[in-house]
This record gives C-alpha cells, sequence and structure tokens, in this order.
C-alpha cells in the first residue's frame, strides 16, 4: 500500500500488520493505541543534497563547500526528521564497512560567506531544489532553504514525484 494515509487508517482500525515510511509526525500519534507498537532498525538509506556541477555557481568547488558550511546538520536531525537520522559527511552507512564517522562540516555562517564571495558569488544566488513530494523530503527542503538564505542563496524548491526525480537525476 503506497498511500502513508489509508496505511495510518488501516493500522489505526486493525486492518494491517505491518507499516513502513509512514510521516513521523503521524507515528507518535499511532502509538497512543496500545494495540500497535513500534518497531525501529537501521536503515542503508541515504539522504543527500546532490548538486548539479553543470550550473555555474555549483561548478565553483568553494560554492560547494560554502553550502557545507551553511546546513545547520542537527537543525536537519532535529526539525525536519525528529532525530531518526544518523548525521553522517560520507557516502557509506554507519552499518558498512569503510563508514567514515567524521563530520568536518559544522554549521559555520561567517565561513560560508566568505567562502560564496571567494567562488565569486559575494551576494549569493538562486537555485532550485528538487525533492520528492512528500514528508519527510519536503520538511527537509524547507529547511534547507532556509539555512541557505542566511548566506543568500536563495531555493526554489521544486517537488517531484520518484519517477520525475528519478528520471531527471540520472
Amino acid at each position: 500500500i503506497q498511500d502513508q494515509g489509508e496505511q495510518e487508517a488501516m493500522l489505526a482500525e486493525g486492518t494491517l500488520d505491518l507499516a513502513w515510511n509512514l510521516p513521523l509526525q503521524k507515528i507518535e500519534e499511532l502509538l497512543a493505541n496500545p494495540d500497535l507498537h513500534l518497531v525501529e532498525t537501521t536503515s542503508t538509506n541515504l539522504m543527500y543534497l546532490g548538486m548539479n556541477l553543470g550550473y555555474a555557481p555549483l561548478a565553483q568547488p568553494a560554492a560547494r563547500k560554502a553550502i557545507k558550511y551553511a546546513l545547520d546538520y542537527d537543525g536537519l536531525k532535529e526539525f525536519a526528521l525528529q532525530g531518526s537520522l544518523v548525521p553522517q559527511q560520507t557516502f557509506i552507512p554507519p552499518m558498512l564497512a569503510g563508514y567514515n564517522p567524521a563530520q568536518p562540516y559544522q554549521r559555520d555562517v561567517a565561513k560560508a560567506k566568505a567562502l560564496l564571495a571567494e567562488a565569486g558569488y559575494p551576494d549569493g544566488f538562486a537555485v532550485e531544489l528538487k525533492c520528492l513530494n512528500f514528508s519527510p523530503w519536503t520538511e527537509l527542503a524547507t529547511q534547507i532553504q532556509d539555512n541557505l538564505a542566511e548566506i543568500g542563496v536563495l531555493i526554489t524548491i521544486v517537488p517531484k514525484t520518484a519517477p520525475e526525480l528519478g528520471s531527471e537525476a540520472y
């Protein structure tokens, strides 16, 4: 069952035994039902911010680094994902060999602004952020939009279905 709302309703009425990928904000509501139990597992799923190097501002390494310093990693974890993710700055998840726990980028707005100036964009630039059109992706996109606005990077969020996003990204 693809529809999250339908999964929620079926869980509540007892006609569904297992559901996943429910919006985090709904899980607490559902757990008020004593007949429901939450099983949490570690996942190899990655959530990442991809950047199109064909777009002039993002072709500049200093601009990409500025974005990394502008992001509030703890805020993203707590606000959009309610603490449910393990922040990482490499592409290998924690449970796989080769995982690197280093977190070299921490939020530093002044450094991010200096890097944007070094990249030739002292006043920032505008860019689209394409994301999946459902939770938690839309919340993450909004938080990223707010973070980057502080350094002058103005984001237009463009929500897409999974097939649309997949056909454009690859």
